[in-house]
């Protein structure tokens, strides 16, 4: 139960203490505010420095291409007034070739070695044809076989064989009624 205050002090003093409780809502920035700021500024540096990479990895250690002028190589000691050329390092090829056959088989004869020069038409692999052999034999036989038929055929028939069919014909009238 709610009593009302009875002198004017205490409706002062409970008037101060409920403005005490009362919400400010002027436009103070909010503590989540105040804690994006720095990482914003972080990813933003970050971002900036990852640019930075990307951009030295890109277009300071691209390939440099060397020219290199002829060097005479003598045997012996630099004579005075001479300098000697040492250097080491690996060499690049300057395109990749994939090399692929139309069909499968297995390896039996490799032409080339790792790092030879090779012209055009060269021949580098030979695989194993023995099943392609037999495929092609087999098709000759099949095909002088067809081509004795046809022959046979053109020829026409012998008598023995026109009298057999003709036997059969008659045959098959009689078995008809």
């Amino acid at each position: 139960m709610v009593t009302s205050p009875k002198t004017k002090d205490e409706q002062e003093d409970l008037n101060k203490r409920l403005r005490s409780l009362k919400i400010d809502r002027s436009s103070a920035p909010s503590p989540v505010a105040k804690s994006r700021t720095p990482k914003l500024l972080f990813l933003g540096v970050a971002v900036l420095l990852a640019l930075l990479a990307f951009g030295y990895v890109f277009l300071f250690s691209a390939t440099k291409s060397i020219s290199a002028a002829p060097v005479r190589v003598e045997s012996g000691v630099a004579s005075s007034g001479e300098s000697v050329l040492s250097a080491s390092g690996y060499v690049v090829a300057h395109h990749k070739t994939a090399v692929g056959a139309k069909v499968m088989g297995r390896v039996a004869w490799i032409g080339v070695e790792k790092g030879d020069v090779v012209q055009q038409g060269q021949l580098l692999v030979r695989l194993e044809d023995n099943e392609f052999r037999a495929q092609v034999n087999q098709a000759s036989a099949n095909l002088a076989a067809a081509q004795a038929r046809l022959d046979q055929l053109k020829s026409g028939s012998r008598p023995q064989e026109k009298m057999k069919d003709r036997a059969g014909v008659i045959q098959a009238e009689a078995n008809l009624k």
